[in-house]
């Protein structure tokens, strides 16, 4: 007695398990994808200070100062600032790449001598 009926809600329940399982793997995807393009831009950030960096070190043979160096992928800026009374350095690195995404990496050193050694050792290597 009337059990056509009680195949329609089985079906029902089966596509909203199914619709509801591929929307939670649609939105782990999702989720991947954007934590992987994020990624990349940290990478490309890490990239540009690093190439600013070595370039601001081989600069550092006519002195300590501002720079600004561009590359394909963005801009790095340097700024030093001396601090107490001529005894340490602040160098300030900051990456903007070309979607105008920051990144900063500071760097203490001591005294020029200081900085200079450390200079000469990453050159010899």
């Amino acid at each position: 007695m009337g059990q056509r009926g009680a195949i329609m809600p089985v079906i029902l329940m089966i596509c909203f398990l199914i619709t509801s399982i591929l929307l939670f793997q649609l939105h782990v995807y999702l989720n991947s994808k954007q934590n992987v393009r994020q990624e990349e831009n940290v990478l490309a950030l890490e990239w540009l200070l690093r190439n600013g960096e070595t370039k601001w070190l081989e600069s550092t043979k006519h002195g300590f100062r501002d720079h600004s160096f561009s590359f394909p992928d963005g801009k790095v800026d340097v700024k030093v600032t001396l601090l107490h009374q001529n005894e340490s350095y602040q160098i300030e690195f900051k990456a903007v790449n070309k979607e105008g995404k920051v990144r900063k990496h500071r760097v203490y050193a001591g005294n020029i001598e200081e900085i200079e050694n450390e200079t000469e050792e990453k050159r010899e290597k």
